[in-house]
């Protein structure tokens, strides 16, 4: 099958290619910084190098991978629940705070799954909770509400 009929390989292409991109402008025209200490071009820098990165999995998963001539059918309810699971998350971060939100958006997440084994959803979610608390509330000390009830 040719490069261009695999809609993977044409997908890796774009990330890796607009990675790489976003990537050589972010460096050649804004102020990066550091971690510490970020400036304006920091975050798409960030962006760029993992789009890049995404690009290579997605590349090399292609290639490894036995490619069929059927497409997957469209699925439309997984679409609406993680659009919807993404949502909720967002106005219960504001409203309910992080401990609520995380592990309802991990749970809402599962149901978008046509099997899903309970207690590993809820170990999820509270991997999930934990490591966000760690990163943003501990690590780059953002203002986020932990309980809002």
């Amino acid at each position: 099958m040719s490069m261009f009929k695999s809609t993977d390989k044409l997908s890796g292409l774009f990330f890796a290619a607009f990675g790489l991109f976003t990537t050589i402008v972010t460096l050649s025209t804004l102020e990066v910084g550091t971690p510490g200490d970020m400036r304006s071009g920091f975050f798409p820098l960030i962006v760029g190098v993992l789009l890049v990165a995404v690009g290579l999995a997605v590349l090399a998963k292609a290639g490894l991978s036995q490619l069929q001539d059927t497409q997957p059918a469209f699925a439309l309810r997984p679409l609406l629940i993680v659009t919807g699971a993404v949502v909720v998350s967002g106005v219960l971060l504001l409203t309910a705070g992080l401990i609520v939100a995380i592990p309802v958006l991990v749970i809402l997440f599962s149901t978008a799954m046509p099997r899903r084994n309970w207690p590993e959803v809820l170990l999820t979610a509270i991997a999930m909770t934990v490591l966000s608390y760690l990163i943003f509330v501990v690590g780059l000390h953002l203002r986020i509400p932990l309980l809002n009830l």
